[in-house]
């Protein structure tokens, strides 16, 4: 198990031993794990993106493509070949794991991609682009956007709902619907649940936001959603938002499923813990 802070930090099973740590550059902002679990991807708040083998915790790092940014999180394609980024600059980069060198590129004119998730077979990325406010002008609503992989070979397909300033949006282990974290007029936090190829949202619950950090986890079979609010960790019935039950926690920045949804992990700014996930909900 691999948990981020201000290093990575390397666990056998589901936290039982602290086996080691690494840090790859200052600020690691977001990590994601090769599927057959000898390499992680890391990036950090400049953009900088590293790769940790495992269990060495050996660093490589991948060259720098001009300038650099945070945007969105750092994550690897279905083969394991390849990392897609993005940046607040506009950018979105499929680069190769072994040299860097970008394979896709596309740039979008006064945008910023804030957000990248994934289906579980790495098939279908969703990612939150937000434009710019250009001049005297506010920002256009921030757009949600499917599309299949491989990118080269695949169009956008936007996903419209009545959404304003959109936090993180993430698709079902299927693809077949979208969670979709949004800030409403009155300062309060959305969470909307939505069919991917029609648009119709099936479900929408309203909270007030807290914590460090927007967080969407599907559990592996599509019946729960988690999400991060103030001082807890929520869980809701998948398709009517439903409460199933909450784990309280100072500072909760994110919440994760184990694959075989046994487990959930639960990250705050002052330490970690992971729980069944029957005891949360229990």
């Amino acid at each position: 198990m691999l948990v981020l802070g201000g290093a990575v930090y390397l666990w056998s099973g589901y936290g039982h031993t602290k086996v080691g740590k690494v840090r790859p550059f200052s600020h690691p902002s977001s990590i994601d794990l090769l599927q057959d679990g000898k390499q992680a991807v890391v990036k950090n708040t400049a953009g900088k993106l590293a790769i940790v083998n495992l269990p060495s915790l050996e660093v490589r790092h991948l060259p720098t493509l001009g300038a650099t940014s945070e945007g969105c999180q750092a994550l690897i394609s279905p083969c394991g070949q390849f990392v897609v980024d993005g940046s607040w600059d506009g950018e979105l980069v499929v680069r190769s794991l072994v040299t860097g060198v970008s394979e896709f590129r596309e740039h979008h004119e006064n945008a910023m991609m804030v957000w990248l998730s994934c289906d579980h077979t790495r098939d279908t990325f969703v990612y939150v682009r937000q434009p710019k406010a250009v001049g005297e002008q506010a920002p256009r609503p921030s757009e949600v956007i499917v599309r299949r992989w491989p990118f080269s070979s695949n169009e956008e397909t936007m996903v419209r709902g009545p959404w304003g300033n959109v936090h993180a949006a993430s698709p079902s282990p299927e693809a077949t619907h979208l969670a979709v974290l949004h800030q409403l007029a009155t300062g309060e936090v959305a969470l909307d649940v939505v069919e991917a190829e029609t648009s119709r949202i099936l479900a929408t619950s309203n909270f007030e936001y807290g914590g460090t950090n927007h967080s969407l986890a599907w559990s592996p079979d599509g019946r729960i959603l988690a999400t991060v609010q103030r001082g807890r960790a929520a869980f809701f019935e998948s398709r009517s938002l439903s409460l199933l039950g909450a784990y309280e926690i100072e500072h909760p920045c994110w919440v994760e499923f184990s694959p075989n949804g046994e487990y959930v992990a639960l990250g705050s700014w002052d330490k970690g813990t992971i729980k069944r996930v029957a005891e949360v909900l229990g």
